[in-house]
């Protein structure tokens, strides 16, 4: 009643990336991933000169905080020697997932963790899709992923 008018004909303009997740046990890692695009960084992963590559090994767990969230759990664990790092998978970036990373800077300052984004996934997809057995792609996005206009 108050306020601009909004034209029903206009879409609304929510950008975000999306992939389609699909969720499920992969015959080749033996393993449950959570999506397409974590199952493709883990076989990525494999094929790099790392000693282990480990799916959702830690819970990190946070003191209290103003935003409620009481634990992390990173995607992989990845050991060179007697060092490792952690990667994150992120198609993209939610409130939620920022907030969990300042708390990792904060409670664990010492942890290295990497973000593995829709943007950083298309250019290893880009290389490395053919050499790698496996792979899966998505069936709406062929070989890339893009911008979709979400009108939910």
């Amino acid at each position: 009643m108050f306020g601009r008018k909004k034209s029903e004909d206009q879409p609304r303009k929510n950008y975000r990336v999306r992939y389609p997740a699909k969720a499920g046990y992969r015959h080749d890692t033996k393993i449950n991933f959570k999506s397409k695009m974590e199952a493709n960084i883990f076989r990525w992963l494999k094929t790099k000169e790392f000693d282990q590559v480990e799916y959702e090994p830690e819970i990190f767990y946070f003191r209290p905080n103003k935003f409620g969230i009481k634990a992390y759990v990173p995607d992989f664990k990845v050991y060179y020697g007697k060092r490792f790092h952690f990667y994150e998978v992120k198609g993209y970036f939610e409130k939620s997932d920022y907030q969990k990373a300042w708390l990792v800077r904060r409670d664990y300052s010492w942890i290295k963790i990497y973000f593995i984004t829709a943007k950083e996934y298309k250019l290893i997809q880009k290389f490395y899709s053919k050499k790698i057995p496996h792979w899966e792609w998505y069936n709406n996005f062929g070989d890339r992923i893009g911008l979709i206009n979400s009108t939910a």
